[in-house]
């Protein structure tokens, strides 16, 4: 299993979604589909849902903050520099709160 992979798990855990065949390329066989939030926004989205993440993007100043609506807590900020790449800050940052919340189960 890679890095990527890892992460994925921890974050699965987190929001209970049940994980089949790990491939080598990153992301799981999962129901017949392929799932990796880190690349796909949709399986990024059902983990913010399924965690009540509030997503804020600060369209000034770069970043991303993922908040806990379940007690507030900050889980991560990622930075994005150009329009090009916010939407893999957002997916990247959704998916590091979710591991970190599983990590911690």
């Amino acid at each position: 299993m890679n890095d990527t992979n890892t992460i994925l798990t921890f974050a699965a855990k987190a929001a209970g979604i049940k994980l089949g065949l790990a491939l080598s390329r990153g992301g799981f066989d999962n129901e017949g589909g392929y799932w990796n939030p880190v690349m796909n926004s949709a399986d990024a989205l059902e983990l913010a849902a399924k965690l009540c993440f509030t997503v804020q993007i600060g369209r000034l100043d770069g970043t991303v903050v993922v908040t806990s609506n379940n007690d507030d807590r900050i889980y991560v900020a990622e930075r994005y520099e150009t329009e090009a790449n916010k939407m893999e800050a957002i997916r990247l940052a959704i998916v590091v709160a979710a591991a970190d919340l599983g990590m911690g189960e």
